[in-house]
């Protein structure tokens, strides 16, 4: 049996890159060489909290582009070895936890079957666009999913909680849809004034400051129009509502660490006449948008990119994340 280059997961801050039985192409399948995979904030966490459903081992990473390596006989859609595709998880099937020794992205070769391709949002990368910025079109889907649910629009104050990629994007993304002031809140200087590059017109360092007085002081007392949560805390979910200005929208993007559970004042989501919305994931047709976007240059994806590393280094590149001074990281396998 033929060998590939793999990062298994075996249980809680347990990662191995180890050789494992290649992926294989079935008659009605194909199969992609992974060219460039990003390593996404939801991945750490499961590294550290656990995958959804329990099941070890198994390979993540689904921000995938690559390049078709093989192709099934009976497959019927019109590709090609070589081709250049975006890869995302929704043509991955039970991709929420149910894998099979060989299907995440964290790997040299990633297979897809009928279902996946007759099902999937498999895109074709455009010359000239590399492959690391193409795996960024599935964080910037889930934002773009967001954005348009809650309608950020022209004039509106956008208060971001969390400095990271997906804070970032939400921060120029907002700009993008006319937002007229984006103010980012963080507990890590660094990553403050990383975020200054994305659009942000306001930085508040919440572990120097208050960031509730901080807010009300930039907007004239009355708050944001929305509160976006796109960090892990609980605390900061606590300190949204009291962050958003009356008939305002408190999102709440990132996930908490399993079991975390959150007191927030009802009292002041109820008098404020205040949405709170729960957002993750996206449709095939924002995800065709969002990559859209990056394709067409209007986002552009190489200036979130702070390190391209090598898979074998994956457990390095979790630590430097960790400490807050990159915003993106992408293997090359």
């Amino acid at each position: 049996m033929q060998k590939m280059k793999a990062a298994v997961m075996y249980g809680l801050n347990d990662i191995r890159v180890e050789q494992v039985d290649k992926a294989k192409c079935d008659e009605d399948g194909i199969l992609v060489k992974i060219e460039a995979v990003g390593l996404c904030g939801s991945d750490i966490r499961n590294f550290s909290s656990g995958v959804r459903y329990g099941n070890y081992p198994c390979i993540l990473g689904h921000e995938q582009a690559g390049t078709i390596a093989e192709i099934g006989p009976k497959v019927k859609r019109d590709f090609k070895v070589g081709d250049r595709v975006y890869i995302s998880p929704l043509s991955k099937k039970d991709s929420g936890g149910d894998w099979d020794p060989a299907s995440g992205g964290f790997a040299e070769y990633l297979a897809l079957s009928e279902w996946n391709i007759e099902n999937s949002n498999i895109l074709s990368i455009p010359e000239g666009l590399k492959f690391e910025a193409a795996t960024l079109a599935e964080p910037l889907s889930a934002v773009y999913a967001c954005q348009d649910a809650i309608d950020v629009k022209i004039g509106q104050t956008v208060v971001i909680l969390g400095a990271g990629p997906i804070g970032c994007m939400h921060s120029e993304l907002a700009k993008m849809r006319g937002a007229s002031k984006v103010i980012m809140i963080d507990l890590a200087e660094e990553r403050l004034k990383m975020a200054l590059n994305f659009g942000v017109d306001n930085i508040i360092n919440g572990a120097v400051l208050d960031p509730v007085e901080e807010v009300k002081n930039l907007t004239g007392g009355l708050g944001a129009n929305h509160v976006i949560c796109a960090n892990s805390t609980t605390k900061a979910q606590q300190q949204a509502v009291f962050m958003c200005a009356r008939r305002g929208i408190v999102t709440l993007f990132g996930g908490v660490p399993k079991g975390s559970l959150v007191e927030i004042d009802t009292n002041r989501i109820h008098y404020a006449s205040m949405w709170l919305y729960g957002h993750a994931g996206y449709s095939g047709q924002e995800n065709r948008k969002a990559f859209e976007l990056i394709c067409s240059g209007q986002f552009d994806a190489e200036k979130y990119i702070s390190r391209i590393m090598p898979l074998d280094d994956i457990n390095e590149a979790i630590e430097l994340v960790k400490t807050n001074k990159v915003i993106k990281i992408v293997f090359n396998p």
